[in-house]
């Protein structure tokens, strides 16, 4: 056999393998901020709460900061019981970074009863576009309308009853090592604040 057949031989194998080797898994947690007495985003708890994911063999993190709305068409992010900033949000994304878990910053938006977000004008989601990052006129049209196509508007119960379908078909496809050991739903999952819904 010529080294050039050989070569060739040796590279085919070589794509074979990596083209049967399975993607490496991400294994994520969402990481919010704790309570300030015990230390939040950036704390010596955060890094400590850290090191534990990361012993758990987590590559993944999601930070999350809360922002708010009161009916106008504006948003804060911070105060309001609230305890992150800019600064700890930073210093717990280096946290993770130093232990080798890579960081998805995933923002939360809490409305209050006086007006819905999904009740805002195209012009109440214009005053905003500077927070949402959005680059142009389109792309903010998609995040309302994601948002909007987003929001719940069936009953709880129902949304439960796909939940247990979803979960069976994802225990019944990957079993333990996709869904954990539960084979079903746990019933608490879903929040009932109104009996009944």
């Amino acid at each position: 056999m010529s080294k050039f057949t050989a070569a060739i031989l040796f590279v085919s194998a070589i794509v074979t393998l990596a083209a049967d080797a399975a993607p490496a898994k991400q294994r994520g947690m969402s990481f919010a901020a704790a309570n300030p007495r015990r230390g939040t985003y950036g704390s010596p708890a955060s890094e400590q709460s850290l090191r534990e994911l990361k012993a758990l063999h987590v590559d993944w993190i999601s930070l999350m900061p809360f922002g708010f709305h009161r009916g106008a068409a504006r948003l804060s992010f911070g105060g309001e019981h609230v305890w992150e900033t800019d600064a700890s949000l930073l210093a717990a994304a280096t946290q993770a970074h130093e232990l080798g878990i890579r960081v998805m910053l995933k923002p939360h938006v809490w409305g209050r009863e006086e007006q819905h977000m999904e009740r805002w004008s195209d012009a109440e989601w214009q005053t905003i576009a500077p927070l949402t990052g959005a680059a142009d006129a389109a792309t903010l049209r998609t995040y309302r309308d994601r948002y909007r196509e987003g929001i719940p508007r069936r009953p709880i119960a129902d949304e439960e009853a796909d939940a247990r379908i979803l979960y069976r078909v994802l225990a019944a496809i990957g079993g333990r090592e996709l869904v954990g050991p539960a084979q079903e739903l746990d019933s608490g999952t879903f929040y009932h604040a109104i009996p009944g819904d």
